[in-house]
């Protein structure tokens, strides 16, 4: 699983400027290796030379931060600061600030594309001589697509005699029967506001449909058009129903033979999206968090556990997404990324803006894929 690039001499150093020495390389005798869940191990030391040349540096920074007696603040001499450190102390604060435009350059001389905080360790520290460390994390995964162009056909042949949704008059009486219900409740909540719970109130007592009751529900003339308004909605939420059927399908089919190492990274930030996401289920059902764990005699590390196969589904069908979104080269307007993101900030007023900004443009291309794998364009 290991794919190790090993360039010992791939060393980073600031480009020499007119009239002087060129400054020490920052890393030298590096290796980066490939791990599973698409993460790299990075292993490299810090020259000798580089450690000295940012001693200085590192001193002053520390200097200015220092809060001793009998100095003001800000105004400790460096001298005193080496004196109330070891070498190694030194040499650890040291390594630490070169680490700061190390790794960066490591990233840009690698080309590696990194996602999420890097794990950092420093493997040796023996003054006077190089600092060994080792970097873990995460970089955006391979996506190999399977042919989407031909699994869209299939799926779209599938389809094709599908009949369109229907709404029988049954299923429009249902409806109207369970706004009678509730009208009938309502009028008996008005003339016995004593009473408490639900009081069973047979269909026979429930009122008749007028027209005057169906003006009374909204913005409707009569009966009729009320029927003819709850037809339309139902056909509506049937064909939006059958769309995201369809659309499953095709996902589920294009997952199959589509292979990405999901970073754990996002596995849990799925994960922490589907715990919000039950969580505020539960609050609009009336139940508290604790409450429904205690039910549910679990602790939220295992709910999380018992959620991660899905979490990492979520993940790697967004990678497909994005890969696809690339694939097809399809980007969203940018008129309306800006009219959406407009809308979600005039009513969540502290929204991060750039993050409503990247999950419009993610919404907004999902939708431009699935609409090209629909159409067969």
């Amino acid at each position: 699983m290991s794919d190790t690039s090993d360039t010992p001499h791939n060393e980073h150093a600031d480009e020499q400027t007119e009239g002087t020495a060129p400054r020490a390389p920052l890393y030298q005798n590096l290796s980066v290796e490939r791990k599973e869940r698409s993460e790299v191990e990075i292993n490299a030391e810090i020259p000798q030379e580089t450690l000295e040349a940012y001693e200085a540096k590192t001193l002053r920074s520390l200097a200015q931060k220092a809060n001793l007696p009998g100095f003001r603040e800000g105004k400790v001499p460096t001298s005193v600061i080496r004196e109330r450190m070891s070498a190694t102390e030194l040499l650890k604060e040291v390594a630490e600030d070169v680490l700061t435009e190390a790794y960066p350059a490591i990233v840009t001389d690698e080309s590696l594309d990194v996602i999420g905080r890097p794990a950092v360790a420093l493997t040796t520290l023996v003054p006077g001589s190089p600092v060994g460390f080792k970097i873990r994390t995460a970089v955006m995964p391979e996506v190999t697509l399977p042919d989407y162009e031909k699994i869209a056909a299939k799926e779209r042949t599938k389809n094709a005699n599908a009949e369109t949704p229907e709404v029988s008059d049954e299923e429009i009486e249902d409806v109207l029967k369970r706004v009678r219900e509730s009208e009938a409740h309502a009028q008996h909540r008005r003339d016995h506001p004593e009473s408490e719970g639900q009081t069973e109130i047979p269909e026979s007592e429930w009122p008749e449909l007028t027209d005057e009751m169906a003006q009374k529900l909204g913005d409707f003339k009569g009966v009729s058009d009320l029927k003819a308004s709850l037809k339309k909605n139902m056909a509506q939420e049937k064909e939006q129903k059958q769309r995201e059927e369809r659309r499953t399908a095709l996902i589920e089919a294009l997952l199959a033979d589509t292979t990405a190492d999901v970073p754990l990274i996002f596995v849990e930030s799925e994960l922490d999206q589907m715990m919000h996401e039950l969580s505020a289920r539960i609050g609009r059902a009336g139940f508290t968090w604790e409450g429904y764990l205690a039910q549910a005699n679990k602790s939220e590390e295992d709910l999380r556990k018992e959620l991660e196969p899905e979490a990492e589904k979520r993940a790697k069908i967004q990678l497909l997404l994005n890969e696809l979104a690339r694939a097809m080269q399809v980007t969203p307007d940018p008129d309306k990324v800006a009219t959406e993101v407009a809308h979600i900030m005039e009513h969540y007023p502290d929204a991060d803006e750039s993050r409503a900004k990247a999950y419009v443009e993610s919404m907004l291309a999902n939708q431009m894929v699935f609409e090209r794998l629909e159409g067969g364009e």
